[in-house]
């Protein structure tokens, strides 16, 4: 019984690390889309104003 017990906690730590992970790449994620978007803005007016030939 007392392995079962053990087991059980080893796989919420495990669920707990994949968690972690999984909030950290959404928050970067997150972070990064209104980034994406500027820069995309900022490359449609510079393609406007003929920067780019």
């Amino acid at each position: 019984m007392r392995a079962r017990e053990i087991l059980i906690q080893v796989l919420r730590l495990v669920l707990l690390g994949i968690g972690e992970v999984v909030l950290a790449i959404l928050g970067i994620a997150f972070a990064a889309v209104p980034v994406a978007l500027f820069i995309w803005f900022v490359y449609l007016i510079l393609k406007y104003l003929g920067v780019f030939g």
